[in-house]
């Protein structure tokens, strides 16, 4: 469990930092947030053996070798070449490609060999399971599989973030793919007849706990992807919600605890943050009646309103009135967007003749002059 808190803290800081804050400054981690991964698949392998050292090493080998002949010669993946970004590199390949090549191996033949599993140990008793030759070639060709899927979408993620980027028209070819497909299946194959078949399988205790928390959705009253939807009905519902308790609670009949917002006294707290917990009793007490009682439905309308919550803090209280320094520089687009619809909404200092109640979402005519300052300055 801390393997899957530790990767999954540092990728949503990586990608809000990317998203939000210094892009350079994140996209040049990238590096150290793959060794990172790799150092957790060490700690979470529960008997590092000469078999795993050996698959680290003909995984790196292959990866790097691989990208040589890529792009020296454009023969197995097209016309590329990789940034700088990427850190040190031997032969212009950087030499994290070889760790990223393990992990995305590793990771996809354990994800497929858990979901199999499950599903052949599913099988009633009385019906003949799949020869094991069968579940070998089903566990690599769907790894692989699952792997050109990872490829598909990192690719243009990848040339937005100056990891490498494709000659000519940019165009990614569909031979790419295929490489991938064909590298993956040699990387995956052996590694299946010598680990998996005598039961003792690589495992990845990340990839495993993810996994199990999602089996663990079906002893809900309810389907996951419906558990999900409610949580992401509720938490863009909070933004109307939040518009519409801004507009007349707050600059309403509550104007007392929101007034020392608009009309900042000296302290570190306001009495606006009361509404912090106005809005957080409704959250807790939906998860806690809700898991409690099993009525999850309920319970995922908790989490979509703490999950508004969280993200509120960051917008209001981080990103535009940095009342904690953590970010303090961004040209983004979105949040110069955001800080200046809330500065026309902040330039009313009573209640009344208010404009731009929202938060997450704003009007139109806030990005216009945005995007016409940043032009301007770019001319």
């Amino acid at each position: 469990m801390i393997a899957t808190i530790t990767a999954v803290f540092f990728h949503l800081v990586g990608l809000v930092g990317i998203l939000f804050f210094n892009r350079d400054f994140f996209v040049n981690t990238t590096s150290l947030n793959l060794l990172l991964m790799l150092g957790l698949l060490f700690y979470t392998q529960e008997r590092v053996n000469i078999s795993f050292i050996i698959f680290f090493i003909v995984c790196f080998i292959t990866g790097m070798l691989v990208e040589y002949i890529g792009t020296s010669t454009g023969y197995l993946f097209g016309d590329y070449a990789y940034g700088t970004v990427l850190g040190i590199s031997v032969k212009n390949v950087p030499l994290i490609i070889g760790v990223n090549w393990f992990i995305v191996m590793y990771c996809c033949g354990n994800a497929m060999h858990i979901l199999l599993n499950r599903l052949i140990n599913r099988i009633d008793e009385t019906t003949e399971k799949p020869r094991q030759s069968l579940q070998t070639i089903a566990l690599v060709t769907d790894a692989a599989t699952l792997a050109v899927v990872f490829d598909w979408l990192m690719e243009p993620v990848a040339v937005n973030l100056g990891y490498w980027k494709w000659g000519g028209t940019g165009e990614i070819p569909l031979f790419n793919y295929a490489s991938w497909f064909m590298v993956s299946m040699v990387l995956l194959y052996p590694v299946q007849e010598t680990r998996f078949r005598e039961g003792k399988q690589i495992r990845c205790k990340f990839v495993i706990d993810t996994g199990n928390v999602f089996f663990a959705f079906k002893n809900f009253s309810m389907n996951a992807i419906l558990f999900a939807g409610i949580v992401l009905g509720t938490f863009f519902l909070m933004e109307a919600i939040t518009w519409l308790t801004h507009r007349f609670v707050m600059h309403g009949f509550l104007w007392y605890l929101h007034e020392d917002h608009h009309q900042p006294r000296p302290g570190f707290f306001e009495k606006n943050d009361a509404f912090f917990l106005i809005f957080a009793i409704p959250s807790w007490l939906c998860i806690m009646l809700g898991l409690q009682n099993g009525v999850y439905w309920v319970a995922a309308i908790g989490f979509g309103i703490a999950m508004y919550g969280l993200a509120y803090f960051l917008v209001h209280d981080v990103i535009i009135h940095q009342r904690f320094k953590w970010f303090t520089r961004s040209n983004n687009t979105y949040v110069r967007t955001i800080r200046w619809a809330h500065k026309m909404h902040h330039k009313h200092m009573g209640k009344e003749h208010g404009e731009s109640f929202g938060m997450l979402f704003v009007a139109r005519k806030y990005w216009q002059k945005v995007k016409e300052d940043k032009k301007r300055n770019n001319q």
